[in-house]
This record gives C-alpha cells, sequence and structure tokens, in this order.
C-alpha cells in the first residue's frame, strides 16, 4: 500500500509503499479511499501535538472498504 508517513520533524513527506497487514483475529482491513487531514496532523508534523511514535500516517476520518476479514468476523450482508 502506498503512505506518506511523518517521520522526522521538518522533512517532506515522501510516497512511500509498505506492505499491507493482514487483520489479526477479529478484525478487519479497511482500504482506505479517502482521509481527512486535521489540525492535529499539522501539529504532530511541526511538533506542537507530540506522536505517540514515529512514523506516523496522517489522517483519520476515513471512508473505504473492508477489504479483509481476520478469524472469527462474521460479515453482514
Amino acid at each position: 500500500m502506498r503512505v506518506r508517513p511523518i517521520g522526522a520533524l521538518g522533512e517532506p513527506l515522501e510516497l512511500r509503499r509498505v506492505p499491507e497487514p493482514a487483520p489479526a483475529a477479529h478484525e478487519l482491513r479497511v482500504r482506505v479511499e479517502a482521509a481527512g487531514l486535521r489540525h492535529s496532523d499539522v501539529h504532530y508534523r511541526s511538533g506542537i501535538a507530540s506522536a505517540a511514535r514515529r512514523p506516523i500516517t496522517p489522517g483519520h476520518e476515513v471512508a473505504g472498504v473492508s477489504d479483509a476479514l481476520g478469524e472469527g468476523v462474521i460479515p453482514r450482508r
């Protein structure tokens, strides 16, 4: 999958390819088709707010579709 993670402060957000994670038991994976960037993402990038760990991929309030189910997940129809 493609991501633009926040690494070190002030570095450009470069497009990277990373392996798609497999969902664990009782999880599902969502293929994100759109994500909103908010002021908190800008603060993580600038260092005003502390990110728990880096690299961190900005964006939340996502829209997408589930594309993989972990063990024990029962899809609704």
